[in-house]
């Protein structure tokens, strides 16, 4: 990693046997095409370096509304919900309350269900 920025390449290098890993910013969930129309991005990159499964963000959201969300999927996680079923009942309460889908909808969960 070069000067705070980490690439696709310094995550695959990444020695991880995690479950889930959590990228809360902006974009971090979208991919490129390469030459073989292999998707490339941070994502998959943490795939590849031993995620199970990444969580990552599909456009820019408000900071204060991902940080809102961001505590409510922690929460689900730590009262034993799968990611999977954390994203969907985060997504159920926020459109429950009345949010804009900017606000709910961005955030898409890669790997294992």
């Amino acid at each position: 990693m070069q000067g705070g920025t980490l690439t696709a390449l310094d995550a695959e290098r990444l020695p991880l046997a995690a479950e889930l890993v959590v990228l809360s910013g902006c974009e971090t969930a979208l991919s490129d095409a390469a030459r073989d129309d292999e998707a490339l991005g941070l994502a998959r990159a943490f795939q590849i370096a031993g995620a199970r499964r990444v969580l990552g963000g599909l456009w820019a959201i408000e900071d204060a509304a991902t940080a809102n969300w961001m505590a409510a999927f922690h929460r689900q996680l730590a009262s034993g919900a799968t990611p999977a079923r954390a994203l969907g009942e985060i997504q159920r309460r926020f459109i429950a309350q009345g949010a804009p889908p900017f606000a709910w909808a961005a955030f898409v969960l890669h790997g294992d269900a």
